[in-house]
């Protein structure tokens, strides 16, 4: 079947610059309390009517937000030059059901992944990122000349990072403050994206009490 895949690094530049292009300011503060969003002083202009809460990971440790269903499922990846046709993934026998085998094409390389643990450690893992090249290779021959193993992988480099999983599933929802939640959606999120940013416009609505 036919599909496709996405580069983050060049899909949240894209996105940005829209957001520029529509009058979209962006600034870098810390705000250790949702309270403190509403703040003149904070963000420099009027007082916002309504904030978008879309903290992810740190919602579980956000002041006045504090959602503790929210957990680091930590993903690993294996970036290399190699390079190859089309997108494969591999099912095991669930012995090792933290770990997959796919691999997916990026503008200039190969992502070979991946993993699903519950953990906060954003260091590489090399005993998973050998076995991570191994299944690549297994599943996908042509990453490498025939017969090679994975020293003919080039690693640009190693990628870890943590979904933000919420047990309940994601939250959008908004409250008194005139908070509209929106995260939670784990390793789904640029999938259900668009999705989930139009219900979020339609609660900023509700909030407002717009027509």
């Amino acid at each position: 079947y036919r599909t496709v895949s996405l580069d983050p690094s060049i899909y949240l530049h894209y996105l940005q610059s829209q957001c520029l292009s529509l009058g979209v300011t962006f600034r870098r503060v810390t705000v250790g309390h949702i309270r403190e969003a509403f703040n003149q002083n904070v963000l420099g202009r009027s007082t916002p009517d309504v904030v978008v809460n879309c903290t992810g990971l740190w919602a579980s440790k956000y002041g006045g937000v504090m959602d503790y269903q929210v957990v680091p499922m930590r993903g690993q990846l294996v970036i290399v030059e190699n390079e190859s046709h089309g997108m494969f993934s591999l099912s095991g026998d669930g012995s090792m059901k933290e770990e997959i085998g796919d691999r997916v094409t990026l503008a200039g390389g190969t992502a070979l992944g991946g993993s699903c643990y519950l953990s906060w450690d954003r260091e590489p893992d090399m005993a998973l990122a050998e076995r991570l090249m191994k299944r690549a290779i297994q599943i996908c021959p042509q990453l490498v000349p025939e017969g090679a193993g994975i020293e003919a992988l080039r690693v640009i480099r190693h990628q870890v990072g943590l979904r933000p999983v919420r047990s309940a599933g994601h939250r959008q929802s908004w409250g008194k403050l005139r908070v509209v939640h929106c995260y939670g959606a784990g390793g789904f999120g640029f999938q259900s994206s668009y999705g989930m940013a139009n219900k979020a416009v339609a609660l900023v609505g509700e909030t407002l009490g717009w027509q």
